[in-house]
């Protein structure tokens, strides 16, 4: 396989970036209009209030009574990088842009596909593009480097959440992935710049800093350990600032829901006090940095696989770990694992509506709508596929001393 990835490496590069483009402009997941709507408040000038435009919008509003008070629920970058890729295409989008977010369904009926979706998920798309630069550099040797490139444009995904989705999660995985190549080359400042930075997207990073500040401590002590925390902490506090005026990003960013579906699984040990297995998983793998060698891949892979293990699941956050999957597989040698977890995602992800997989078709939105059920959802094979995401992880826990 590495012979004929190395021989056709650029014809595999572009045509995994075509299939992106094609997927892109031919599929289509409600989630992308928050992003749409946040990138038209922020251009109108509301750059630090845009979280609250919705809830001061009357009861009989058009807007509101479609989006809702709590339609922004991420910290404020994702927004933000969004609106500054949309901008050099305002003059082409505004025509349609409100027509798009006030009846998505009619805008896109009948069209088997549509040029603004695949501006508008633009930023989504770059996000994996500079994903696929950086894992690339994280290889000396360009045949390991070629192999890691490929596993990453044509990962499915990849594909779900850069092309149909067109969610943020790219530009989280792109600052993680940063973060981890800084910190490999003894940049620990950078890094955790970096990690602050993803945070300001979706705050999942922000469990890696403690972890990354241990490892800090023992390469020189405290002060470089408290000096790490501050710099990753204080980055996202510094992002978050302007906005902690808005009853809307506190209530619905800061303080959502969704930031605690990682810790409902547990041990209750008395009526209403549950020890969260997340919780545990990070104190193990603190204590092994502590006492033991662990390798700074590990300690990436273990904390977000971690999140994702115990979380009711999103299909778009399995994206976080998959480029720590395939440097941990290429590394050791175990690429069976990377596809055995992806095909464990696989079974999940097919069971969800079908605006996820095959409804996210425009040609066949009508025939599978999100209220459908979706057909591929067979219990026993989603509990199957989720035990072994949770095995592995307990596998890899296990497997992260450095030799």
């Amino acid at each position: 396989m590495i012979k004929f990835i190395n021989s056709h490496f650029h014809k595999i590069i572009v045509f995994g970036v075509v299939l992106q483009l094609l997927i892109s402009l031919i599929t289509y997941h409600p989630d992308v209009r928050a992003f749409v709507l946040a990138s038209k408040f922020i251009s109108a000038g509301e750059i630090t209030s845009f979280y609250d435009h919705v809830s001061k919008l009357p009861a009989n509003d058009s807007t509101k009574q479609i989006y809702h008070d709590d339609i922004f629920i991420y910290p404020p970058l994702g927004y933000l990088y969004s609106s500054i890729v949309y901008l050099p295409f305002s003059s082409f989008t505004a025509s349609f842009t409100d027509r798009f977010l006030l009846n998505d369904n009619v805008f896109l009926k009948s069209q088997a596909f549509s040029p603004l979706l695949l501006i508008y998920k633009l930023p989504s798309l770059i996000g994996s593009w500079l994903t696929l630069w950086l894992i690339m550099k994280l290889f000396q040797s360009k045949e390991r480097a070629r192999l890691a490139g490929v596993l990453w444009i044509l990962s499915p995904t990849t594909l779900l959440v850069s092309s149909a989705m067109g969610q943020s999660d790219t530009l989280v995985v792109f600052f993680i992935l940063l973060a981890f190549y800084l910190y490999k080359n003894e940049k620990l400042s950078w890094s955790n710049v970096a990690l602050g930075l993803s945070a300001l997207v979706k705050p999942i990073a922000l469990v890696v800093i403690p972890i990354l500040a241990i490892d800090s401590y023992k390469k020189d002590g405290p002060k470089l350990a408290f000096k790490n925390v501050v710099i990753g902490f204080g980055t996202y506090l510094l992002g978050i600032a302007p906005y902690l005026h808005s009853p809307a990003f506190k209530m619905y960013a800061l303080d959502a829901t969704h930031t605690n579906k990682s810790i409902q699984a547990g041990i209750q040990i008395a009526s209403g006090n549950v020890i969260p297995w997340y919780f545990i998983v990070i104190t193990i793998l603190a204590l092994m940095v502590l006492y033991k060698k662990i390798s700074v891949l590990s300690i990436f892979l273990v904390s977000i696989l971690g999140s994702l293990a115990f979380n009711h699941f999103h299909p778009q956050w399995f994206l976080w770990v998959v480029p720590f999957l395939i440097i941990y597989a290429i590394e050791n040698q175990r690429l069976s694992l990377f596809f055995i977890l992806i095909l464990s995602w696989v079974s999940v992800w097919l069971s969800f509506d079908p605006s996820l997989h095959i409804g996210s078709f425009l040609v066949l939105r009508d025939l599978f709508p999100p209220t459908a059920g979706s057909p591929l959802n067979i219990p026993i094979v989603v509990s199957l596929a989720r035990s072994t995401i949770l095995a592995s992880l307990i596998f890899l826990l296990y497997d992260s001393r450095e030799a």
